[in-house]
């Protein structure tokens, strides 16, 4: 299949927020669901990983980052990059979760109203 740079690119900026961020389970769920050991770079020097989307673990790893409010997704099912505390992860993956996906996320949240 080929290396998907694009969205390698997207995880790598979760990835590294991530980090920044402490959260451990981000990163090892994006591990675990898109790593693409095919296209990966393993020598004695460095480790680059490749990522390959998955619909399932995309829809994860959506509402674990709502769950800690680094974005909300709007009521149209579209990731609010503008109100976003982290907007440069929410424009990276934005163009990989549907909007079928965000309204399921969105709704799976309880309503406090």
């Amino acid at each position: 299949m080929g290396k998907d740079t694009k969205f390698t690119e997207a995880m790598n900026k979760v990835y590294h927020m991530a980090i920044e961020t402490g959260h451990d389970d981000v990163m090892e769920y994006i591990f675990c669901y898109f790593l693409d050991e095919e296209n990966e770079v393993l020598n004695d020097y460095e480790f680059i990983p490749a990522y390959r989307q998955n619909e399932c673990g995309m829809y994860g790893l959506l509402r674990d980052l709502m769950n800690y409010d680094w974005f909300w997704v709007n009521k149209d099912g579209t990731i609010d990059v503008e109100n976003a505390n982290y907007p440069e992860v929410a424009k990276a993956i934005q163009p990989y979760v549907t909007k079928e996906m965000g309204l399921q996320a969105l709704a799976s949240f309880p309503r406090i109203f």
